[in-house]
């Protein structure tokens, strides 16, 4: 059961759209169920950007904390192996010892978990809260949970019941109710194989986070890249592997999101390591855009650890003024088209 969900807010399928209302919500749900994965905002918004009426992840209302519990996490550049399930029997075992109210969940590889905070409690700092809450549990409960979803309001994460569709998953997403919790992951795994609509509810109070509020990080340790140190001179090039497109972007200093995505894929899927790339971003865009970028937003993080983004259509491209050719003529970097630039053909 997911927890007081309002409206708008975003679906994903991992590409984000715009939801207006609950009817409009199932009825994305339903038709996209078992083809790809489905997600939704983890939190709610008081203010949308038009005309499309995006969420201003700024206005997050932080009524919530969640917990991202996968079975791998990277620590000092490698991926190390935890225990996922362990993880959140932690969590959920401290809840129910202070009868904090919180929902659990398999989500068909790993696990998630939501406790919920006091939603008349005016937070000022969100980020900061967020993220010092994450951490301050984490540090207490001894748990590893990936660093990018720290201090993270515009997080989304799988929609109940709904189908990962991964090769080495296959398995739903499910509540962990009363019934299966504390069967093991063996059997909750088996169990996830087919839908299970029941509540995963806990407890009855609220998690004071007011402490958490700060207008500083107060586990520093627990953020990624908050003090950069590295050295530009060694990666910074751009090798002529680079399309025309990405240079024209990396001309301009003050990149949105859209752009920094193109060049982030770009750079990736031509096998630059992350702190090259980050390197590279540092050198060109403006201070205020890089911090946004890799501390704020993530966002070089999350497209280096999402290989299922790619690197865009022409159409894209051309919408966004940096492809210099008319649709359907292409560079010879792509060739074969935008969309595959940078990937081997099957």
């Amino acid at each position: 059961m997911m927890h007081n969900i309002k409206f708008p807010r975003e679906v994903a399928n991992p590409k984000r759209y715009v939801i207006a209302n609950k009817e409009e919500f199932f009825k994305f749900i339903n038709a996209n169920n078992g083809s790809s994965n489905l997600y939704t905002n983890v939190y709610n918004y008081s203010e949308f950007k038009p005309p499309f009426m995006y969420p201003n992840y700024d206005s997050a209302i932080i009524d919530r904390i969640y917990f991202d519990l996968d079975q791998r996490v990277k620590e000092e550049g490698y991926w190390v192996n935890v225990p996922a399930y362990e993880y959140m029997m932690r969590i959920h075992e401290w809840c129910l010892e202070n009868d904090i109210k919180h929902l659990v969940r398999c989500t068909g590889t790993g696990y998630d978990a939501i406790i919920i905070t006091d939603p008349k409690s005016v937070i000022k700092n969100k980020k900061n809260a967020v993220g010092n809450a994450q951490a301050w549990l984490c540090k207490k409960l001894d748990i590893k949970m990936d660093k990018q979803v720290m201090s993270d309001t515009a997080r989304i994460h799988r929609v109940d019941n709904t189908f990962n569709i991964k090769d080495t998953t296959r398995r739903y997403c499910i509540p962990l109710d009363k019934e299966i919790i504390n069967l093991g992951e063996k059997k909750i795994f088996e169990i996830a194989k087919e839908q299970r609509f029941s509540s995963n509810t806990y407890g009855t109070k609220c998690w004071d986070i007011s402490r958490f509020d700060t207008p500083e990080a107060l586990y520093k340790d627990f953020l990624p890249l908050e003090n950069i140190e590295i050295n530009e001179e060694d990666f910074a090039d751009l090798s002529e592997k680079i399309p025309i497109c990405i240079k024209n972007f990396l001309a301009q200093e003050d990149l949105g999101w859209k752009e920094r995505r193109c060049v982030i894929l770009a750079l990736r899927d031509n096998c630059y390591l992350q702190d090259e790339a980050l390197a590279i971003l540092k050198r060109h865009l403006s201070v205020k855009k890089f911090t946004h970028c890799i501390r704020d937003e993530k966002q070089l993080q999350y497209l280096y650890r999402n290989d299922k983004y790619m690197f865009p259509w022409q159409d894209g491209i051309i919408e966004l003024n940096a492809c210099p050719f008319a649709k359907g003529k292409f560079c010879e970097l792509a060739k074969n088209g935008c969309l595959l630039y940078g990937r081997k053909r099957q």
